[in-house]
């Protein structure tokens, strides 16, 4: 439904949406479209162009193509290297890998930055109509054999019909869903992740490959740590993504800081151009740590009222590129 389309009839369904993120911001827009009267809460008092590389795979990438212009959006900053070059850890190339016949089968794919994919697709929410409450943070969840809610830091009470958790994996929904409080598991792994301008890269003849001619993608896997690059935007922007051991014991996954020296440690030795592009890139890094948790039991609520969507319900380890996708196909199917 775009802005100019008609309303859809009024089901009478009043649905409250607890995160903006990706699974909360599809399933407003879906509801919405659906003609249920839709209020999604966001924790943050407003929403900045945070993060970097986010995939989309053909499942979700229908998902956006169901709501006008903004499938284009996406395309016009997505990452569209002609395949995935992967060598070794000292630089030999091992393979190619294209998936032409699978996008022509399945459909395209969007992988770019998740700030700027995000703020296209919660302006699209806006347009669409859906009640959106930054600085919303929710405290409790409740349900009765009638209605749920949520209880916000200030207090105040808020009742829907369904309510559904989408903040992700530290959702206060699980524990009104499973009845206690579940621990996460070390995945034993984390990611050094950046984003940066790509001009400096441009600059280096021996990585001039990634900007001239379009974008590229180039993994590099040696033992227990994989390095993957990837010009963006035409060779605007360049992202890179080291995942390593990593034993720190923390209570969630969650990002922090690192400087560059220590992605230098675990890549020493490495192929001369992963060398040169860690003397282009800037510091410091984010050194995501990799957490998850058990499959659940149920992601419904005891009086069916509240659902778990997205990570609040399956946090994936980035290393299967579905944890968005799986996302957003929660929020649509429940709409």
């Amino acid at each position: 439904m775009s802005p100019s389309s008609p309303p859809p009839s009024k089901s009478g369904i009043r649905v409250l949406v607890v995160g903006a993120g990706f699974a909360g911001l599809t399933a407003a827009i879906e509801c919405q479209r659906k003609g249920h009267s839709v209020t999604l809460l966001e924790k943050f008092p407003e929403l900045k162009l945070l993060g970097d590389i986010i995939s989309f795979g053909p499942n979700s990438s229908r998902i956006f193509q169901r709501w006008p212009g903004v499938a284009e959006q996406l395309d016009a900053l997505s990452q569209r290297a002609d395949g995935l070059v992967i060598k070794d850890w000292r630089g030999e190339t091992l393979l190619k890998q294209t998936w032409t016949k699978e996008q022509e089968e399945f459909g395209t794919r969007f992988d770019g930055h998740r700030g700027e994919f995000h703020e296209i697709v919660y302006k699209h929410a806006l347009a669409a109509g859906v009640d959106v409450r930054l600085g919303a943070r929710v405290e409790d969840y409740f349900e009765s054999d009638d209605e749920a809610g949520v209880v916000l830091d200030s207090g105040e009470r808020i009742t829907a019909n369904v309510v559904l958790a989408a903040e992700g994996v530290r959702s206060r929904g699980r524990k009104i869903v499973l009845g206690y409080d579940d621990a996460p598991k070390a995945s034993g792994y984390a990611v050094y992740r950046v984003w940066f301008d790509a001009a400096e890269i441009a600059k280096d003849p021996d990585l001039r490959f990634f900007t001239d001619h379009g974008d590229k993608h180039v993994a590099w896997l040696g033992p227990d740590v994989h390095f993957i690059a990837a010009s963006v935007k035409n060779g605007k922007d360049f992202s890179w993504v080291c995942t390593h051991k990593d034993e720190q014991d923390i209570e969630e996954s969650w990002s922090f800081e690192a400087p560059l020296s220590d992605a230098r440690k675990v890549l020493e030795g490495w192929d001369p151009i992963v060398q040169k592009i860690l003397d282009k890139t800037p510091s410091p890094l984010i050194d995501w740590k990799l957490v998850y948790r058990d499959p659940l039991p149920t992601w419904i609520s005891a009086r069916r009222r509240i659902a778990l969507i997205g990570d609040s319900a399956h946090p994936f380890l980035p290393t299967s590129i579905q944890g968005a996708s799986q996302a957003m196909e929660d929020g649509a199917t429940l709409a």
